[in-house]
């Protein structure tokens, strides 16, 4: 039994939202679409609750054709990053009035209401009307609301975005067990990498409307199908260089020649993008095989406990992440090491033919 999404198609003025989504996703199951703005994770949330019909694809909920069902014919309970509240309504009465819709007894719906309300964070102020709220709190009794409908399918439109950074990281680690073993389908948009990993769900990496890959974020981080999984997954931006391979080397602008590290020996001579994380780049050598890279700085940022160093690496572009706190003037000439054992490569289309964990896996 389960949620079976296939083939799923949509546009808009031409404009397409979704190419070909095929997924499944079972009961008691916590879902993450991962993907930048506009890469299709409401549009899919959308067609999942019934409120836009698909151009083509179907759905199946537990082996029944929803495609063409509305709404209202759907066990769904939807959040959306803006808060949708019953103004006229006290919180205690937002919250309740999904159980009140089911006939729940009194003693459960009180139970419940304040359950919710103190995981929440919103147990004082239940006699309050929404507009009197601070946007944190409506948004938290938005989600309350939505927790109290019990849907068979959960679906979660980027939820914490308006919260506060306390109360979003508190939330981000108690929504997966406050769904455990009830037997929901929970589908959870975000657009931070740090989410996906602290929610440790299944993770549906989502770019242009269409599906780059599927599986556990600690999995795509680590051995990802393509650039576009890559870059979603790296909380800065993946660092890319020009690169070509010729006699057992990579070579990389007019300065930096290495040679090919053990999961690289089985590619053709050509052209190629050489991927890093910002984490891989260091002031010293990390091991006998690394490979000193001169730089340029051209701005240093310091949050206290590492340091963010831009930089122009190859003639392109680069971010490097160190620990502890570095200071360096803009135009400095640096050396950066990297391990080439750690080193993704791509080819042409964007997709992934080296990468050290796929190596090991072989």
């Amino acid at each position: 039994m389960s949620l079976q999404i296939e083939q799923l198609c949509s546009a808009v003025n031409g404009i397409v939202h979704l190419q070909d989504i095929s997924l499944r996703f079972d009961p008691n199951s916590f879902n993450i679409l991962l993907g930048p703005a506009r890469a299709g994770k409401t549009s899919l949330l959308r067609q999942i609750a019934g409120l836009d019909p698909p151009d083509s694809g179907r759905m199946l909920l537990h082996g029944a054709d929803i495609t063409r069902h509305g709404v209202r014919k759907r066990d769904v309970s939807f959040v959306y990053q803006e808060f949708v509240n019953y103004p006229t309504l006290s919180v205690f009465e937002n919250i309740a009035s999904p159980m009140r819709v089911r006939s729940e007894g009194r003693q459960t719906i009180e139970r419940t209401v304040h359950e919710l309300a103190e995981l929440l964070g919103i147990g004082g102020v239940l006699d309050r009307h929404p507009p009197s709220l601070s946007g944190g709190q409506q948004q938290r009794v938005a989600i309350a609301r939505a927790l109290a409908k019990d849907a068979e399918v959960i679906l979660l439109d980027e939820p914490l975005a308006n919260l506060d950074y306390k109360l979003r990281e508190a939330l981000r680690r108690e929504l997966p067990r406050l769904f455990a073993g009830k037997g929901k389908i929970v589908v959870y948009a975000a657009t931070d990498p740090n989410e996906a990993f602290l929610l440790d769900g299944n993770t549906v990496v989502i770019d242009q409307g269409r599906i780059r890959q599927v599986g556990p974020a600690a999995s795509v981080f680590r051995a990802p199908d393509n650039l576009s999984a890559a870059s979603i997954l790296s909380e800065f931006p993946i660092n890319l260089l020009d690169a070509n391979i010729r006699n057992s080397s990579c070579v990389v602008g007019n300065k930096l020649t290495f040679p090919l590290p053990t999961h690289m020996r089985s590619l053709s001579e050509g052209d190629y993008t050489l991927g890093f994380r910002a984490e891989q780049l260091a002031f010293e050598a990390r091991t006998q095989s690394s490979v000193a890279c001169a730089a340029k700085v051209a701005v240093t940022e310091i949050t206290g406990n590492e340091t963010i160093v831009h930089l122009d690496m190859a003639n392109r572009p680069c971010v490097a992440v160190v620990e502890g706190t570095s200071s360096l003037r803009a135009g400095e000439q640096i050396t950066m090491y990297l391990d080439p054992g750690g080193l993704f490569m791509f080819d042409s289309s964007g997709q992934t033919v080296a990468s050290p964990t796929r190596s090991a896996q072989r």
